[in-house]
């Protein structure tokens, strides 16, 4: 076993190595015992953005190589990424968990915005201190509920403890069950406009799109990223290609983000 003072030689190393190097040598060396470098998780800076410093949770699957490599699904990192740079503008980031995204949308241009809807109680304090740590709080509006197609409220599954991204909207009974307002982007968001809607819930994705038709008609929503998590939809009730008949049905092209096997989806407006 790699001593822990050469860990944590080695760590700021992954920042300089190529992007694939240094993703192989984190997962051989570094995600089983990510845990026990805990400093890493407290003010990590973004690869595309070194300026930010985002607070982390130590354990976490998605945080943990955030913290040690500084990007986080990095195809869609780099989609936004371009787009924060040209056109700019505002971000709507739904599911923003500790605020990744829309730091680093509002790092790429000093006039972008991004309003940051997030449901998870548990995440709430960490989104807001990463977004008043890096001075966004005249920038990033935070929304503390749940983009769905109605107005009200729906059960909310914190998932586990340690993990900050693997809750979401149910309609199973769970030990980590709370209720949660939830409210349609297009009722609560109308008149406003955005360049990028990103969405990362959890199945609920869907859901998302149909409360987002109003601003999706209206033209309002240049681009769109989503996901599509199959077990969590089917738990859901919701069935694959939905959200992209959606999308489709308001005048956009749908392909899928990266390998043929991915779950993630890019739909901008088609104007041909």
């Amino acid at each position: 076993m790699i001593p822990l003072f050469l860990l944590r030689f080695l760590a700021p190393l992954l920042r300089i190595l190529p992007e694939r190097l240094a993703t192989v040598l984190y997962y051989r060396l570094f995600s089983k015992r990510s845990g026990e470098l805990g400093e890493v998780f407290e003010s990590a800076s973004l690869k595309l953005a070194a300026q930010v410093r985002m607070r982390l949770k130590n354990g976490d699957a998605a945080h943990s190589p955030m913290a040690f490599l500084g990007i986080y699904e990095p195809e869609l990192s780099r989609e936004i990424w371009n787009l924060a740079h040209n056109p700019g503008g505002t971000l709507l980031d739904v599911g923003a968990n500790y605020g990744y995204f829309s730091l680093l949308w509002c790092a790429a241009r000093p006039d972008n915005t991004a309003v940051a809807v997030e449901a998870s109680p548990r995440n709430l304090n960490g989104l807001r201190h990463n977004i008043d740590a890096n001075d966004f709080c005249g920038r990033i509006e935070l929304l503390p509920w749940a983009a769905s197609d109605t107005e009200g409220e729906v059960c909310f599954d914190l998932g586990p403890e340690e993990q900050t991204g693997w809750g979401g909207i149910t309609q199973d009974k769970s030990d980590h069950l709370v209720k949660v307002q939830c409210h349609r982007l297009d009722e609560q968001l109308r008149e406003r406009t955005f360049t990028v809607l990103k969405i990362d819930c959890e199945g609920a994705d869907a859901l998302v799109i149909k409360g987002s038709e109003g601003l999706l008609a209206a033209g309002s929503i240049g681009h769109l990223f989503f996901e599509e998590n199959l077990s969590r939809m089917g738990e859901l009730g919701l069935s694959s290609g939905s959200s992209q008949r959606t999308l489709e049905n308001h005048g956009f092209r749908v392909e899928m983000l990266g390998r043929p096997d991915s779950n993630e989806y890019y739909a901008w407006k088609d104007i041909d």
